[in-house]
């Protein structure tokens, strides 16, 4: 549930505001009202509120003001609401990011689009987060996935999993296939690669899972299946550790409009 606080000083729009939608049918909930700006900031601080409706003009402090006071670090979405159809509450509103200004009076359908914009950029901006945070995540633990490092081996050893990953591969494999021992092959592969063999393998696994992920509309277990995890709870465990997100809530979040 998205929560929603209200901010304005007219307790009967305040209340009609709350009473107007059936909150729960579009994923929110109403979590609090404060009848100015002071007290409306002081509600944001205790309940972090991904969506803020609030009216411009009030006393103590202005919506705008408590916007620009609080917006940087609780990053909600706000709706403006006013009275006063004048281009600079327009230009003020643009200014703190608000979705949209809703002119009183308003209807429920006008409300109820504005909050289904609030929730639409709450989930573009979670995806961005989402996907920078994988990003990172990735540069932190992902190691040179380049095909020309110094010894000829371990570059067969790098072509071996580029051209195998989607199967089932063991270090056994490899020895055979290349003619030389495991334990020749496991020293010269960290020695060179300073991981595991097996580590780099999952994290060649990984990025073709999270591309395959993000350019298909293949299911999770079929991802899976497709980068040579015959088993979707070991791959959801190696997901789990390389990226540090739940695969289940990844793979769904990616594919949400």
């Amino acid at each position: 549930m998205y929560k929603i606080i209200i901010v304005e000083d007219e307790a009967l729009i305040r209340k009609g505001l709350r009473f107007s939608i059936n909150w729960e049918e579009y994923g929110t909930t109403v979590v609090g009202e404060a009848e100015n700006g002071k007290k409306g900031l002081e509600l944001i601080e205790k309940t972090h509120p991904d969506i803020v409706i609030t009216d411009v003009n009030m006393p103590l402090m202005s919506g705008i003001d408590m916007i620009k006071e609080s917006i940087v670090e609780y990053k909600y979405q706000s709706i403006i609401i006013s009275g006063f159809d004048e281009f600079d509450f327009i230009k003020e509103a643009m200014t703190v990011g608000s979705v949209d200004y809703l002119l009183k009076p308003f209807s429920t359908e006008n409300l109820i689009d504005a909050i289904l914009k609030a929730i639409k950029k709450i989930k573009q901006e979670q995806l961005y987060e989402l996907s920078s945070n994988v990003s990172e995540r990735v540069n932190e633990f992902t190691i040179p996935l380049t095909m020309n490092v110094e010894d000829r081996v371990v570059n067969e050893m790098l072509q071996y999993v580029r051209n195998n990953y989607d199967k089932k591969v063991r270090l056994s494999d490899v020895s055979q296939f290349l003619n030389y021992s495991e334990t020749s092959l496991k020293r010269r592969f960290k020695a060179t690669m300073t991981t595991t063999f097996n580590n780099y393998l999952n994290t060649y696994r990984i990025k073709k899972a999270i591309e395959l992920g993000t350019n298909s509309d293949y299911s999770i277990q079929e991802i899976s299946a497709r980068c040579g995890f015959t088993d979707y709870k070991y791959f959801s465990v190696v997901f789990k550790k390389f990226t540090n997100f739940n695969a289940m809530e990844f793979f769904q979040f990616i594919k949400k409009d």
